[in-house]
């Protein structure tokens, strides 16, 4: 229950740490919270870092939340993988084209994984990531990458 309290409040510390230009202190702990076994624990750490990504600037999003994102991707454990697929959508529109590319990939990349519970996460999260590709104009994109994945999960 700490856990969970923990990872709620941190999305909202921005201010508490020195406002957006020290915000990326606050990904550290919450990537943590985000690689834990307990779903509740994750799932509010996976709110907290979309919360704390969409108020942070676009250099922030390329230094600190776009490697966290892929770290947690490319992780062993499962739970990692789940948490990362929770991520995509909410800094896509403001990434560059070529991180939208990685970020895209990554997200494929979770949609074929070996672990069911992967597949179910990326499956839940893949409105939202159509929704974020299709409000930064990647419409085609959409059709030709995620549709797809859409039919691979379905």
């Amino acid at each position: 229950e700490v856990l969970v309290a923990l990872a709620e409040e941190l999305g909202g510390f921005v201010e508490y740490v020195g406002g957006l230009e020290y915000a990326p202190v606050l990904l550290g702990p919450l990537e943590t919270l985000a690689t834990v076994e307990e779903t509740l624990v994750r799932d509010k750490s996976v709110e907290a870092l979309n919360k704390v990504s969409r108020q942070v600037p676009v250099a922030h999003l390329l230094e600190h939340l776009v490697p966290l994102v892929l770290r947690l991707q490319a992780n062993d454990w499962f739970t990692s993988r789940i948490s990362a697929c929770g991520l995509f959508a909410a800094a896509y529109g403001r990434l560059p084209a070529e991180s939208k590319a990685e970020i895209r990939a990554s997200f494929t990349q979770l949609c074929h994984d070996d672990t069911p519970m992967v597949r179910r996460a990326a499956a839940s999260n893949l409105g939202s990531f159509a929704a974020a590709m299709h409000a930064a104009g990647d419409e085609e994109l959409l059709k030709t990458e995620l549709l797809p994945l859409f039919a691979a999960l379905s």
